[in-house]
């Protein structure tokens, strides 16, 4: 009996450690990499994070291919409604798509505040798989994506800028100083 037991847990076991593995969060080295797919503009990826400008039509297709799961728009409500006269709306057709959607608008100062960022948060930590997170141009994108690496995920303001270069920040002091500069968040 105590063998039959033992049998057991140890076929279970792997499945247990298959399955955490799973559902295992990003190593920060993992986020550290930005790949630009440069068949599409303003387009990149770090691990299972696609950071863009507006996709396409083409673009969404192909990201549910690619096994994207929840797009996170970042644009205004009305930069939305103005898109939707000109080409399509983006929450129908990823709801024909079969892609959940979350909408964030940032417009203005006032959304570049720590609730954003817990919002982008909530909607990541909600998704296990690949995830889209779009503005306009990716500039907004880089911007929330860079204070989320900061605040959630243990990166330092560097490490963080390292990433956003990548991405779309640009950093002109150094630049116009001719010299890297070392950041850090003063509590």
């Amino acid at each position: 009996m105590k063998r039959s037991i033992a049998m057991i847990i140890l076929l279970i076991l792997p499945l247990f450690c298959i399955s955490s593995n799973k559902n295992k969060p990003e190593e920060k080295s993992s986020l550290l990499i930005v790949s630009k797919i440069e068949t599409i503009d303003n387009f990149f990826q770090s691990d299972r994070f696609y950071l863009a400008g507006q996709p396409n039509y083409e673009t969404f297709v192909w990201l549910k291919s690619e096994g994207v799961g929840l797009v996170i728009n970042l644009r205004s409500e009305g930069e939305n409604a103005t898109f939707a006269e000109s080409a399509f709306d983006e929450e129908n057709l990823l709801e024909s798509l079969d892609l959940a959607y979350v909408s964030i608008p940032m417009s203005g100062m006032d959304a570049y505040c720590p609730e954003t960022v817990e919002k982008l948060a909530n909607a990541i930590n909600r998704h296990e798989g690949k995830i889209l997170i779009h503005c306009t141009s990716c500039g907004r994108a880089t911007s929330l994506w860079m204070a989320y690496l900061i605040k959630y995920k243990s990166f330092s303001v560097d490490e963080a800028i390292v990433v956003g270069k990548q991405l779309k920040f640009k950093f002109y002091l150094e630049n116009l100083l001719d010299s890297k500069i070392s950041m850090s968040i003063v509590e």
